[in-house]
């Protein structure tokens, strides 16, 4: 590599650096909130690992003085928290469990709309914003918008007395209960059985097991003492029944129709005093997972059952005994990734949610973010995707390389034609005095001037002729006819076109960068496009925010195709507009070298009359 080549590459990337530099540095969703705390998702073997992506997931944000000692920053109803996507922009539906600015305790349901498993390149940029403290601030938080359209029930048994109520749209409330609330839970208040206690939820086909659909139970239970059978939920209608229980401390499930019944049941006893996650999954299977790990599966078959759901006793003192909390019924059957990602995240030793500093509007910033978003961008470009930017950043480099080095050497070229011409005219005469005279020697610019070159194409001519005409002893010029001009100004023709194609070798190259890098980038664009609604056909999902990453990134490469494509056009108009002036210069010197000729041609001519 020369010395004029040696800036191209770092030329061309600090031109593309500055064209992804954001217009404005600091990323902020609305500057009416002062404060915001970045929230990330750990979905890496040290957090909750999942191996596949989960959509509208809500998950439980718990603030207390060790990670948010900004209480009093926050009005006292907790109306000015918001969250927001990854992307500043989105706001997340969320609503408040408890919010007690005195004891310093908050929980907080946000859906989450896309959460990377652990295999993902951008699982560790999972994160969201909460902004906080606005005096201005309305009430926004929606408990029943918190949950997606599957999750049919969900009992937070918040409240100090009454009947639980359900935090979903569906709104099945408790019908009867003889439960005790306001007692310590899991994530804030639960629910206590004494054996006998229960709560009727009245039947509905939204919470009936339905084999078409599949059915899902997930809570977590405390056992206050050693239990030898005891019921835990059942459902039951025409002779089927469906029923959770507990027999010797461990787990059980199972459905009966027509006296037949399929079971599952854990080997395991729980811990007593201690809160497990249970959670009961039928769709084809009937599975039994405890604390987010499936300990038992069977095949199963079943008809519909479309009854009242009990949670406690059925009759007598069948009922379990201890606590309960967090309950959850949903119209499909969940994955295990979900039901792990649950029994993970809503217990107060969560790993789940790692909280970061809190960031003042005021503070400035945004660049860490603007780069972390870029980062998780690229982290979601597909394979195909980094092909096609990899041709067009190629093109960009060749065009680069073209531009800067064609620059320097017109800059070369016009000094040595400057140069040149200062000492034209005496050079002419000189050098075409005699037909023997050679051209003096050059200076170590006439190798880059185009003008030279095509005087000295012209001069040889000139004195091929004169040799031929005259033989070759002759030390006299000899008088040019017509013709003789002629067949000089074809080798000036000739010389002129060699240095025209000189100038504007491999500026093919830019155009083609200029043209192709677009077209490139939109066919990267499209094919993204195409890949990421396969993508959501097969989830069977619908979801703005799951569908903007995987277009974001396609349109990365129309992005790239643009920021190699916009540059070459002005590095090209730029070269060319000199070239052609350089064309122009040259076309003129030939007239003028011509000119010259024929003058002392005729000179010569005269001077050989008169004596």
């Amino acid at each position: 590599m020369n010395r004029a080549q040696k800036p191209t590459l770092i030329l061309y990337l600090l031109l593309l650096t500055t064209l992804l530099l954001p217009i404005t540095g600091h990323a902020w969703w609305n500057d009416d909130w002062n404060y915001r705390k970045k929230i990330s998702l750990d979905t890496s073997a040290e957090g909750v690992p999942i191996t596949s992506h989960l959509t509208n997931t809500p998950v439980v944000v718990r603030l207390h003085s060790g990670n948010f000692p900004y209480f009093l920053d926050v009005k006292p109803d907790a109306s000015d928290i918001r969250f927001i996507a990854a992307d500043d922009t989105t706001p997340l539906k969320h609503h408040v469990e408890i919010f007690d600015a005195a004891t310093g305790i908050t929980v907080i349901w946000v859906q989450v709309p896309y959460i990377d498993a652990r295999e993902a390149a951008g699982s560790k940029n999972n994160y969201f914003w909460m902004y906080y403290s606005n005096a201005k601030a309305n009430t926004i938080a929606d408990s029943a918008g918190t949950y997606d359209i599957n999750q049919t029930a969900v009992y937070h048994f918040s409240e100090l007395s009454g009947l639980p109520q359900d935090a979903t749209a569906f709104g099945h409330h408790a019908k009867t209960s003889s439960i005790k609330l306001g007692v310590p839970g899991l994530i804030d208040n639960g629910a206590e059985f004494n054996g006998s206690a229960n709560i009727v939820i009245e039947k509905n086909p939204a919470i009936s097991l339905n084999p078409e659909t599949g059915f899902t139970f997930s809570g977590w239970l405390r056992l206050s003492e050693s239990q030898g059978q005891s019921i835990i939920l059942s459902q039951s209608a025409n002779d089927r029944t469906f029923e959770i229980g507990v027999s010797a401390d461990r787990v059980y499930a199972r459905t009966t129709e027509n006296q037949q019944e399929t079971k599952v049941a854990a080997v395991s006893p729980l811990a007593v005093d201690r809160w497990h996650h249970i959670a009961v999954s039928i769709s084809k299977d009937l599975k039994l997972f405890i604390d987010g790990a499936e300990v038992a599966s069977t095949p199963v078959s079943f008809a519909v059952i479309n009854g009242d759901i009990t949670l406690g006793a059925t009759a007598g003192n069948n009922g379990f005994k201890g606590f309960i909390d967090e309950v959850q019924f949903s119209n499909i059957a969940r994955n295990a990734d979900w039901i792990r990602l649950s029994a993970g995240s809503q217990g107060p030793d969560s790993k789940l949610l790692q909280y970061g500093e809190d960031e003042s509007a005021s503070a400035g910033g945004g660049m860490a973010e603007y780069f972390a978003l870029l980062w998780s961008l690229l982290g979601a470009i597909q394979p195909e995707g980094w092909v096609v930017i990899a041709i067009i950043v190629i093109m960009g480099l060749v065009s680069a390389d073209v531009i800067i080095n064609k620059s320097f050497a017109l800059t070369r070229t016009e000094r040595a034609d400057k140069l040149f011409m200062e000492g034209f005219a005496e050079r002419f005469n000189q050098e075409v005095a005699s037909a023997n005279a050679g051209l003096a020697q050059d200076s170590a610019d006439s190798k880059h001037s185009a003008l030279f070159q095509i005087y000295a194409a012209g001069v040889k001519e000139l004195h091929a002729l004169q040799r031929l005409l005259a033989g070759q002893d002759s030390q006299q010029p000899v008088a040019l006819n017509t013709l003789s001009l002629e067949v000089i100004r074809s080798a000036l023709d000739a010389e002129l076109v060699a240095q025209t194609n000189h100038l504007n070798e491999r500026l093919v190259l830019v155009t083609i960068a200029i043209s192709g890098g677009p077209f490139l980038g939109l066919l990267g664009t499209v094919v993204g496009v195409m890949i990421t609604f396969a993508s959501i056909a097969a989830a069977g999902d619908v979801n703005v925010n799951t569908i903007a990453p995987g277009i974001s990134a396609a349109l990365a490469a129309t992005v790239m195709g643009l920021v190699v494509a916009i540059p070459s056009l002005f590095g090209y108009n730029h070269v060319a507009t000199r070239v052609g002036k350089r064309i122009s210069i040259m076309e003129v010197f030939v007239d003028q070298f011509l000119s010259r000729l024929a003058m002392i041609q005729a000179n010569a001519e005269g001077a050989r009359h008169a004596a």
